[in-house]
C-alpha cells in the first residue's frame, strides 16, 4: 500500500484500486446543511403566517426555491467517487490554468482533482502510472 499526499488530498494505492481522499465531500456537506437551514427558516416563517404565501416576501420565496435547487444538486453531486479501479483507468491528464487539475478517465467516467502546482501534478501522475 503506497500513498501520496499534497495539501488536503491523499491518494492511496491498494492492489485493485486507488482511493482518493479530498475535501470535496466536506464542502458539499456544508452547502447541503446551509441550504437545509435556510429552507427550515423559510418554512418556519411560512408557518408563522398560517401558510399564506401572500404574507411571505417574494425575496424569501425566491431564495428558498434557489436554496432548494442547491440542496437537490448537492444531494445529487455528493456521491463523488473516492475509489477508482485500476483496471478501468484509460488515461490521466493535466489541465493547466492558474493551478493544475488532474483528470482521471476511467471506464466511461472521469474524476477531477483540483488545486495543485505543476510539479505536484506531475508527481501525482507518475504515482498513478507507476502503481497501476
Amino acid at each position: 500500500m503506497n500513498s501520496i499526499s499534497f495539501g488536503k488530498t491523499t491518494i492511496t494505492s491498494y492492489p485493485e484500486y486507488f482511493e482518493i481522499a479530498d475535501n470535496k465531500k466536506t464542502n458539499k456537506l456544508l452547502y447541503l446543511s446551509a441550504s437545509f437551514v435556510f429552507i427550515a427558516i423559510y418554512l418556519f416563517d411560512l408557518y408563522q403566517n398560517d401558510f399564506d404565501f401572500g404574507k411571505v416576501s417574494h425575496f424569501k420565496t425566491i431564495s428558498a426555491v434557489l436554496w432548494l435547487v442547491i440542496f437537490a444538486l448537492q444531494f445529487w453531486l455528493i456521491n463523488t467517487e473516492s475509489k477508482i479501479e485500476k483496471s478501468k483507468i484509460k488515461e490521466v491528464v493535466v489541465r493547466k490554468n492558474r493551478w493544475a487539475s488532474i483528470v482521471i478517465h476511467y471506464g466511461d467516467k472521469k474524476r477531477k482533482i483540483d488545486g495543485f502546482s505543476q510539479d505536484e501534478a506531475e508527481q501525482i501522475i507518475k504515482f498513478l502510472m507507476n502503481n497501476r
